[in-house]
């Protein structure tokens, strides 16, 4: 049975009240993955929102249809997924777990309802969001720096 005590180790749940999490807990469940399952595609409806409890799991996205490339690294502690309850779409990379992984997971439309009902909890979770997606952007675009700087291009035209 998953407890307080295992969500707070979620980094947006880390400093969300027990009465709060209590409520969203009866919508949680835990996942088992082995090494190189995929969790989700990009491109699959996006309606599950998850939470690494254990392992690593891998962002990437296909640029060709060779050419796949990781943008990002998903660590204990981190959630992933946030389109089933930003924007209801599409997810916008493939999730691909690099070792075994154990992976709470909660419906988007039920945490979003939640979130609708408690405006207090959607407010700070909100908050806590959007800082992981800051730091999350801030990452990619020192990333794409690096790339287009190493280009010798580039340095030809300083």
């Amino acid at each position: 049975m998953i407890s307080v005590d295992d969500l707070r180790k979620i980094d947006i749940f880390s400093s969300i009240d027990n009465e709060m999490i209590e409520q969203i807990l009866p919508y949680v469940e835990l996942n088992k993955y082995n090494e190189n399952e995929v969790i989700f595609k990009e491109d699959d409806v996006a309606d599950v929102f998850f939470m690494l409890k254990k392992g690593t799991v891998l962002l990437e996205q296909s640029i060709s249809d060779k050419i796949t490339v990781t943008v990002g690294t998903i660590s204990q502690g981190d959630a992933f997924g946030w389109s089933s309850i930003i924007d209801e779409g599409l997810y916008t990379t493939k999730a691909v777990c690099s070792d075994y992984c154990e992976v709470y997971i909660i419906n988007g439309e039920a945490i979003t309802d939640l979130l609708d009902k408690n405006h207090t909890m959607g407010y700070q979770l909100m908050q806590k969001i959007m800082n992981v997606l800051k730091e999350r952007l801030n990452h990619r675009t020192d990333q794409f720096i690096r790339a287009i700087t190493a280009h010798s291009e580039i340095n030809a035209l300083e």
